[in-house]
């Protein structure tokens, strides 16, 4: 297969050619639109044609909180959705729209600054205008029904406005009313939500501020391996077909001791270089991408003869949630429409869920879709790229903050290109004088998300399936889907060709903007390099954000036949789930209950890796003079007893997820955090997992020529710190404390305070299949008071199939379907959440019917 970017019709050329990356021109900024617009998009009316429903749509809820929703046509179905998410979540849906045009500071105050920045230095509600003028023009279809999708919130909107329906909650107490949708902005949310989940530039910034102003640390810390050899796809599948096999070029060569025992000057950094770090994830925050698990067994291995799937993505725990549950029906009146599941609030169609043939869920991929480059600003306001110069074409952009001033934000192009990111975005300086950082990411083009999605939903069956995911250029997804009797795994997004990773470095760093090499000039990986499989000799597809190639398996980048990224989840969840699910398939077939199990499973991948090194250590203590420091200590007699005694399972009933969480991270600090100076707190705070893998590979080094002190001293000394911390919380080391008393689930707002959704105690904990990662550190390095997590599973979703191809879905989400803090099913959900219960997810027409408990008709 050729990868090549779809091309839309030739009204859409000049569009095209001054968006294309490469091309030496850029469009004009959009017309302001509604009251406090501004030069980066409008959130009035769209100005085109109203659209009216054909006949009368029919609205069920069932007694869980799900949308039902069934029209005459396409359109009509669309319409109706568009009105029920308006009804159930306009608040949210009017925040999320203003994420993405830049404008939450104005109703939510300067705290929102950072994001609204951010989305327009990008210029997310441009790009939404352009993926909107391309889809109209190449898929007028598809158009027409996000047209009529957008009809059906306004229509809601009309009526609040109108006092006909009441005003939702959150509107009256920021202080201000709901305005109408666009088209485009539509396309802007989902321009936003693909950004935040193949976004790396946080990534590429503090990559590139560890190897300037720590230059041995990429040489010392294991970066890029993983601390599994975990990846997703079969070495005889897709591009491994005729590539090496994953770890089988040349091995990375091993530190030399002498090279670890060199100590380089330390540089001269800010003497605010922490809070600097501090302030930029904060900022990226708003656009991180997040972890998920998901896995598909073919019908050889399951009870019924027949697929079973699973995921569960993670994102930011919110209230009210993130994601909006219901279904679209227009099949039954002679439609294309029967799909039930998820979108991320403030989008058309259903993101991920089923159809009546195909079910499908998503992790995140991680590659390599950002660069940033170095480059040089000459006085006449030129950039210096590729030995060219490139006028930097400037614009300003006023937006209101609320209860303060109109700020004006500077942006700066470089056409074709990409921006320039302010100066005082960076944390730490990391360009000379007259230089300036140049932003590039493949979604400064027109690109095809949001018709993938649709093409996904009337997908039949995986061929189909395959042929919408190629359409997704901006999908840094691993999607996962099944019908009855096949399975399929594929991710197609346009990842630049960067070239010969062993003649051109990999660019995970920032680059020379000078030199021609480092630009994509418009070429791309071609779909036999993109990672596809239909697990044709396993049977079995697991995905868990991991390396898809293995290319990372040696720990190095440059020795492989392309670079497709470099920062992957280290593997723990990926190899627990292959391994519960292999396990499983040589004794028996798996049912639903078995999958459900897993997705809840707790395990601890990392207990089993550190525990082992600390009854070794502790076996030493009796005869090692040097550890004499431990010997007749009952404390610690009785702590190394107590972990012995543990399942290695993450559960809130349990006292020894806290011992060991202190352990892990106590040890963790006391191994990394001196070479890693203020980047510890920095990549501890944005990926705990990846410092923890960094302290665990060291450990593994039988030479322990990174540790200083050696293993058994660095293990023993993070042993007695955790007993001095459990002596001093709790009075014991074995008793008197759970993980459920220590750790907590919060549900925040990201709006006003009377959202907020509060805590509750759950499983689980770093790196397992039910994560629930958090900070056990202050800022100070030292720990907190409780261990809290807001990031996890926003919904989880099993499914099998009967004998007619149907998919059964069960599920479980948090919080609720209504983003109305007085309504019944703002927090129902919750509970059967954290116990990990699933309900059915009701689809055929007889079983809503039958579970209806409210019902709502909406007139043509």
């Amino acid at each position: 297969m050729t990868r090549s970017v779809p091309l839309v019709a030739s009204a859409l050329a000049l569009v095209l050619a001054a968006t294309t990356l490469g091309a030496s021109c850029t469009l004009e900024p959009l017309p302001c639109k509604g009251d406090g617009c501004s030069a980066n998009g409008g959130a009035g009316g769209s100005g085109e044609p109203t659209f009216h429903p054909s006949a009368a749509i029919d609205v069920k809820r069932d007694h869980l909180g799900v949308v039902h929703v069934y029209g005459k046509t396409d359109a009509d179905a669309m319409y109706g959705d568009g009105y029920m998410q308006a009804t159930d979540r306009m608040f949210q849906m009017d925040l999320m729209r203003r994420h993405a045009l830049g404008r939450q500071a104005e109703v939510l105050g300067a705290d929102k600054k950072g994001d609204d920045e951010i989305v327009r230095l990008t210029g997310i509600s441009l790009r939404g205008h352009e993926n909107a003028v391309a889809m109209k023009a190449a898929h007028p279809e598809t158009y027409a029904l996000f047209e009529a999708w957008v009809a059906g919130v306004n229509a809601r909107i009309a009526e609040v406005k109108a006092g006909t329906a009441p005003m939702p909650a959150g509107f009256s107490e920021a202080g201000f009313t709901p305005e109408e949708w666009s088209v485009d902005d539509a396309f802007s949310v989902g321009k936003l939500i693909v950004f935040g989940n193949g976004n790396q530039l946080t990534f590429d910034v503090l990559a590139t501020a560890i190897k300037k102003l720590t230059p041995d640390l990429f040489q010392k810390l294991p970066f890029f391996d993983p601390l599994e050899d975990a990846f997703i796809l079969e070495e005889a599948n897709g591009p491994l077909a005729s590539l090496p096999s994953p770890g089988a070029s040349a091995p990375k060569a091993p530190v030399s001791s002498a090279r670890v025992a060199e100590r380089h000057a330390p540089p001269v950094l800010p003497s605010d270089t922490a809070e600097r770090l501090a302030r930029f994830r904060k900022t990226m925050a708003g656009v991180k991408p997040r972890a998920s698990n998901n896995f598909a067994i073919d019908g050889r291995h399951t009870k019924s003869g027949h697929s079973l799937i699973g995921g569960d993505p993670h994102q930011g725990l919110r209230s009210p949630s993130l994601m909006w549950l219901h279904h679209i029906n227009s099949a039954d009146a002679g439609g294309s429409l029967d799909v039930e599941g998820w979108s991320f609030v403030g989008t058309p169609g259903v993101s991920l869920g089923h159809n009546r043939n195909v079910a499908w869920t998503a992790t995140t991929n991680y590659p390599d879709v950002t660069d940033i480059w170095d480059v040089e600003i000459d006085a006449a306001g030129n950039a210096l790229v590729g030995g060219q110069q490139v006028p930097v074409v400037t614009r300003t952009e006023s937006y209101k903050v609320k209860d303060a001033g109109p700020v004006e934000l500077q942006i700066q192009e470089v056409p074709g290109y990409g921006v320039l990111l302010p100066p005082d975005l960076i944390p730490v300086p990391l360009v000379g004088s007259g230089h300036r950082i140049l932003f590039g990411w493949t979604g400064f083009r027109p690109t095809n998300e949001a018709h993938a999605f649709l093409k996904m939903d009337t997908a039949t069956t995986v061929d189909e399936f395959d042929a919408a995911v190629d359409l997704f250029e901006l999908g840094s997804f691993n999607l996962v889907a099944a019908t009855r009797d096949e399975i399929t795994y594929r991710s197609s997004p346009l990842v630049p060709d960067r070239g010969d990773p062993a003649v051109h470095a990999p660019a995970y760093y920032m680059m020379d903007g000078s030199d021609p090499a480092t630009l994509w000039n418009g070429k791309f990986l071609t779909g036999d390099q993109l990672p596809h499989s239909r697990a044709a000799a396993s049977g079995i597809i697991v995905t868990a954000n991991n390396d898809p190639f293995g290319f990372t398996k040696d720990g190095s980048l440059v020795n492989d036949p392309f670079y497709f990224g470099a920062f992957y989840d280290p593997g723990a969840r990926a190899q627990r789930a292959y391994d519960l699910i292999t396990g499983l398939a040589k004794t028996q077939k798996i049912g639903l209950t078995d999958v459900t199990a897993i997705q809840t499973d707790t395990h601890s991948k990392i207990a089993d890796a550190l525990l082992p090194m600390l009854d070794a250590s502790y076996a030493k203590v009796a005869t090692d003079p040097a550890l004499v420091a431990y010997k007749n200590r009952p404390d610690l007699d009785a702590l190394v007893a107590y972990l012995d005694g543990w399942d290695r399972t993450m559960h809130r009933s349990l006292g020894q997820p806290v011992a060991f969480e202190a352990f892990m991270y106590f040890l963790t600090r006391d191994v990394i955090a001196d070479d890693m100076g203020p980047f510890f707190d920095a990549v501890l705070g944005e990926e705990p997992l990846y410092v923890i893998k960094y302290a665990i590979i060291a450990l593994r080094d039988p030479a322990e020529t990174f540790v200083q002190g050696g293993k058994d001293a660095a293990v023993l000394k993070a042993l007695d710190e955790t007993a001095q911390f459990l002596t001093t919380k709790y009075g014991h080391v074995d008793f008197g404390f759970s993980w459920g008393n220590f750790h907590a689930t919060d549900f925040p707002s990201e709006s006003l305070a009377s959202f907020d959704g509060g805590s509750v105690p759950t499983d689980g904990g770093e790196g397992t299949i039910n994560v629930s990662s958090g900070d056990f550190f202050d800022q100070n390095d030292d720990p907190i008071g409780s261990h809290h997590s807001s990031a996890g599973p926003i919904y989880r979703m099993v499914a099998s199939f009967d004998d007619a191809g149907v998919p059964q879905a069960f599920f479980d989400m948090p919080r609720g379907n209504s983003g109305e803090p007085g309504n019944a099913h703002y927090d129902d959900l919750t509970g059967d959440w954290v116990e990990g219960k699933y309900q059915p997810l009701l689809f055929t027409a007889s079983d809503v019917e039958g579970d209806t408990v409210e019902r709502v008709t909406i007139g043509p």
